[in-house]
């Protein structure tokens, strides 16, 4: 029977792996959990099966689990009380033998339900769901399929963690009458979820329109404070700058630009 329904699904351009791991999340999406937008057209009619685990704080630490062939596990995040914010990532590394279909499934506070597939390498991978906020989602589910016809329950690990993004305030950056010594910028970089690299906070300017040149930013002593400086220019010279954030530790968190906007675009004058 399974190879009737492989052959009919490859018919259709789906491999049975693939069409597997969309059933299961419909399946997860059903009772209570049905939302507009995804899973079957009489899904709050069907039953919705309990979630592996449901976990109601954040971090959710490296958890171990084991699915069986031809089933799944479901992840539950809840937001009810909306007391989480931030990114939503999900870790999973399972055993590189299976072929496993993985996603994340979302309802946000509207109702609305999206599947996003996670992408693995080696049965592993990290989904960070950008584009998406925890204040504005009810809960979120890693839904982990083994497409597997036969063999024993398989081993896997998951964690879970809101991502914070780094925040780069500074001071406007007001036109000057000074020629002859370097214009100092100054900016206070608030760090997020991961451990950010100080030596990788950096002022990007130019002169006149002209090509970038990049200054590394030092840390005055000051909490969170960073501070370079840009080179004396002659009467006239129009300079633009920004400020790019450290790159976090580790890397899957992403670096973010700040821009002056005084005057127009960060641009001042000398």
């Amino acid at each position: 029977m399974l190879t009737t329904y492989a052959q009919n699904l490859a018919n259709w351009g789906v491999s049975f792996q693939d069409a597997w791991g969309e059933y299961v999340v419909w399946n997860f999406a059903c009772g209570s959990r049905t939302g507009a937008g995804f899973g079957f057209g009489e899904a709050n009619r069907y039953w919705g099966p309990p979630a592996t685990s449901t976990h109601a704080a954040l971090p959710v630490p490296t958890t171990a689990g084991s699915v069986a062939h031809l089933a799944a596990n479901a992840r539950l995040i809840t937001n009810y009380d909306r007391s989480l914010s931030g990114t939503p990532e999900f870790t999973f590394a399972g055993s590189p033998s299976v072929d496993w279909r993985t996603s994340v499934v979302l309802r946000d506070l509207a109702g609305t339900l999206t599947r996003v597939p996670m992408p693995l390498s080696g049965g592993a991978g990290t989904l960070q769901l950008s584009g998406y906020d925890w204040t504005n989602l009810e809960w979120a589910a890693l839904v982990i399929g083994d497409p597997s016809t036969s063999g024993v329950a398989a081993s896997y690990s998951f964690s879970a963690r809101a991502v914070g993004p780094i925040l780069i305030a500074h001071q406007p950056l007001p036109h000057t009458t000074n020629t002859s010594t370097p214009y100092p910028v100054t900016a206070r970089v608030t760090a997020g979820t991961a451990t950010p690299d100080p030596a990788s906070v950096t002022l990007t300017y130019r002169v006149n329109g002209g090509p970038t040149t990049s200054a590394t930013m030092t840390a005055t002593g000051n909490p969170d404070e960073y501070t370079a400086s840009i080179p004396a220019r002659p009467s006239g010279s129009t300079r633009s700058a920004r400020r790019r954030g450290p790159v976090p530790m580790p890397s899957t968190s992403r670096a973010c630009t700040s821009r002056s906007r005084r005057p127009a675009a960060g641009r001042w004058e000398t």
